[in-house]
């Protein structure tokens, strides 16, 4: 359940939900930005604030995040609110150009 809410409120993009257009975050603009030194921190903070605002049951323990060949590859380790000796690693999650056109083609009215 923890791992399906900070999904939800990291990878879904702001408006893109019709009643709920605040919900989300900016994470899918990060893979249009350049591949340098500040992609890291960028992203990082991204992640908190999505999770901080729409999942505050999770805390962020790290972030891992690379950048290359238009492709954004992120490690979360995080732990439930209530549960915080416990530390859960997400899978490695690679977000690319393509998937992020697909998110918001798919999120918009028919």
């Amino acid at each position: 359940m923890a791992w399906g809410a900070l999904i939800n409120a990291v990878f879904t993009p702001i408006g893109s939900r019709p009643y709920r257009r605040s919900f989300g975050g900016v994470l899918h603009e990060m893979v249009f930005d350049p591949n340098d030194a500040d992609i890291h921190e960028s992203v990082t903070i991204a992640i908190k604030d999505a999770v901080q605002r729409h999942a505050p049951n999770i805390v962020i323990r790290g972030i891992r995040a690379q950048s290359e060949n238009n492709t954004l590859a992120i490690l979360i380790e995080f732990s439930r609110a209530d549960d915080k000796s416990r530390t859960l690693k997400s899978p490695v999650v690679r977000l690319s150009k393509s998937d992020v056109v697909n998110l918001i083609a798919a999120s918009r009215p028919l």
